[in-house]
């Protein structure tokens, strides 16, 4: 789903008659469902093995792993960003700042198929 961003990155879904607010919102209601049946497998087989009366302990290690992963894929996002020198300020005339924003979203969606 993460490559839908180069879509719009790319004005695509204007080519195909979808605007950008619909397209964007039903990207990202998409991408909410699917991040919870990818969560949910891991909780119940977590819940099943772990030790009788911890499953609290080991659902809190879970989302605190999961916490901290996703802090640091956002650092790591800022941090391609600005490498990639996508610095806008919400000023007029930017457009130059999104220049290289569709290679920082190829990027992203590459290095989750790598987890």
């Amino acid at each position: 789903l993460q490559l839908l961003d180069v879509v719009v990155y790319s004005r695509l879904n204007r080519t195909l008659g979808v605007p950008d607010e619909v397209f964007v919102l039903g990207v990202s209601a998409c991408q909410y469902v699917v991040d919870e049946w990818l969560w949910m497998p891991g909780v119940i087989l977590n819940s099943q093995f772990c030790p009788p009366g911890l499953e609290a302990t080991v659902f809190a290690l879970l989302s605190g792993v999961c916490n901290i992963g996703r802090t640091i894929s956002y650092m790591l996002g800022a941090w391609l960003l600005e490498v990639l020198q996508c610095r806008p300020v919400g000023g007029d005339q930017e457009t130059e700042q999104f220049e290289h924003l569709w290679l920082a979203a190829v990027l992203a969606a590459a290095a989750a198929l790598l987890s």
